[in-house]
């Protein structure tokens, strides 16, 4: 959910609650760069930077720092090497990490308190090892292309059928232009 929301971009950052009137202050509360976006959280700002920065290889880092958020995470959770040896996969360990790094970021805005980063990446390597070690080999493997589910209006006085959903989550969704969806299990 944490990853759908992040590629949705329905984090609400300091930059994205000043776009919604709930605030005046866009900035960073970690390191106060003037625009908090969820890029700038996961990825850019100084605090984080310096981490990713020690594990990334030098090799990589043009790259990884200048991809746009979509690209960045769509890559990385796509990615099939290893972190190390007998390790998690770096999928699983990026995805822990960044939410551990979201829940920090949280932390010390809503009760003064950061973890720091070692401690942040020894929870995000526990997290991503328990869950590699919980799911069978088989079901690691990354789909060569991550279907993105976008809704497009149907013309007035039209009901259309969603069909492009995958069968894991699969309810029969019929929707008009301005309702919610009808839900219908199959």
């Amino acid at each position: 959910m944490f990853l759908w929301l992040v590629l949705c971009q329905r984090l609400l950052t300091n930059g994205e609650r000043v776009r919604r009137g709930l605030s005046s202050d866009p900035s960073c509360p970690c390191c106060g760069c003037y625009n908090e976006s969820i890029l700038h959280i996961l990825r850019d700002c100084p605090h984080v930077r310096t981490f990713w920065q020690s594990i990334i290889p030098q090799a990589y880092h043009e790259c990884f720092f200048g991809a746009l958020l979509e690209h960045w995470i769509v890559s990385n959770i796509k990615a099939t090497r290893a972190f190390g040896r007998d390790t998690p996969p770096w999928s699983l360990f990026f995805s822990s990490f960044i939410w551990q790094v979201w829940k920090r970021r949280n932390d010390f805005v809503f009760n003064g308190e950061c973890l720091p980063l070692p401690d942040i990446y020894r929870i995000g390597f526990v997290w991503a090892s328990h869950f590699a070690a919980s799911i069978p080999d088989a079901a690691m493997d990354i789909p060569a292309a991550i279907d993105f589910i976008q809704w497009i209006a149907p013309p007035h006085d039209w009901l259309q059928i969603l069909d492009n959903i995958p069968d894991s989550i699969r309810p029969l969704l019929i929707r008009d232009r301005d309702g919610p969806p009808y839900h219908h299990k199959c």
